[in-house]
């Protein structure tokens, strides 16, 4: 591979390593997502709707990571294959 590509991959691998760490944050951040969710409940929602919005946000930012963690290990592959 020649220095393009190669730097192609670094750049990929950097920015799906800072979109791992923000999605990681909003998972541990959960607690001020649910408040958000919870002052719905004022609006109409049932406290249900809100648990079940809360729990499928969670899942799909969980699914997300782990997409994109694998995503990083073949970009690692990529450039270690490389090297």
């Amino acid at each position: 591979m020649n220095k393009t590509d190669n730097f192609n991959l670094n750049l990929s691998l950097s920015v799906k390593v800072v979109i791992l760490i923000l999605l990681i944050i909003c998972i541990l951040n959960g607690s001020k997502i649910s408040d958000f969710i919870y002052s719905l409940n004022t609006e109409g929602f049932s406290e249900f709707e809100g648990m079940r919005t809360y729990i499928s946000v969670q899942i799909i930012l969980s699914i997300l990571s782990i997409l994109d963690a694998l995503l990083i290990a073949v970009d690692y592959y990529k450039i270690s294959k490389t090297s």
